[in-house]
C-alpha cells in the first residue's frame, strides 16, 4: 500500500485503513482484518 492508502477503506469489511509505525517504517492495515499480536 502507498502513502494515499490512508484515505481508503478495506475491501474486505469497510472500515478505514490506518497508518502504524513499526520499527520506524510506516505501514498501513485494517484494524478489523489484520489483528496485531
Amino acid at each position: 500500500m502507498d502513502q494515499h492508502s490512508k484515505d481508503m477503506k478495506c475491501e474486505r469489511c469497510g472500515t478505514k485503513i490506518v497508518k502504524i509505525n513499526v520499527l520506524g517504517s510506516s505501514s498501513y492495515l485494517c484494524p478489523e482484518c489484520q489483528k496485531l499480536s
